[in-house]
């Protein structure tokens, strides 16, 4: 399992995953109550987590905490540094190797990097609506016009300086923003070799915000040996998310 030490300090890159669930930060020590309400979007996503062997929710419940926040993993008692949280298997998650394997985007995804697969296949699952296996948790993601508003990676560049004016958070976003043109520039032109349409830039644009803002990368050397990872005694495939003492939520 991830050790609670700061573990999630350290980005891999080798096998990313837009999964129900992200790296959680946390205060050395947290007692809150479950905060959020329940939601009928949560509750049928945790009903279709339930039905991954292999996962436990243990700590956590899906609540809906406002407009403003959305869905989140919140700790349902106190917890400490150390505690398990959450326990995911590996059918849970969503990756780049999962979409270089689809049918339906797997030929531009196998020429484009980690986080432009995903985004195709987190595209291609969302416009599949309820034939995806993955609606459940798609329908607790934010739209468009939601992340237009809320997420800076969708900002023009004049409301990025007005807002982030002097902060060294300016530079990181402005070589999110370009790594973004990156991969979208890749895709068209991968989509162009295969013959296919691109996706517009508000979509890709769309699914790079949930990968930055819910993807985490896992070590995973392809025998067993992954880092995080958890080969249970019947041969399921876990990831086990510890407490690390920063923070009280993660967000699905």
């Amino acid at each position: 399992a991830v050790t609670a030490s700061g573990g999630w300090s350290t980005t891999y890159r080798r096998y990313p995953h837009a999964s129900t669930h992200a790296s959680i930060s946390s205060r050395a020590r947290v007692s809150r109550v479950d905060h959020g309400r329940p939601d009928p979007k949560g509750e049928a996503l945790a009903s279709w987590l339930r039905t991954h062997v292999g996962f436990e929710e243990l700590r956590v419940r899906v609540r809906f905490t406002g407009e403003a926040r959305g869905f989140a993993g919140v700790a349902v008692d106190g917890v400490e540094e150390g505690d398990l949280l959450v326990r995911v298997p590996r059918s849970a998650m969503l990756t780049a190797d999962d979409a270089r394997s689809c049918p339906i985007v797997g030929d531009v995804a196998s020429q484009v990097s980690d986080t432009a697969a995903l985004a195709l296949k987190l595209l291609a699952e969302r416009d599949a609506a309820e034939k995806s296996a993955w609606s459940a948790w798609i329908a607790t993601l934010p739209t468009w016009e939601a992340v237009r508003e809320t997420h800076p990676l969708a900002w023009s560049r004049e409301r990025r300086e007005r807002a982030l004016r002097g902060s060294p958070t300016l530079t990181r976003l402005d070589a999110m923003v370009a790594s973004l043109v990156e991969d979208y520039q890749s895709i068209a032109a991968a989509c162009a070799r295969a013959g296919t349409p691109a996706p517009r830039v508000d979509d890709v644009t769309w699914a790079r915000a949930m990968i930055s803002s819910r993807a985490f990368y896992l070590e995973y050397s392809g025998d067993g040996d992954g880092e995080g990872w958890d080969d249970d005694d019947d041969g399921i495939r876990t990831f086990d998310l510890e407490y690390s003492g920063d923070d009280d939520e993660w967000w699905p």
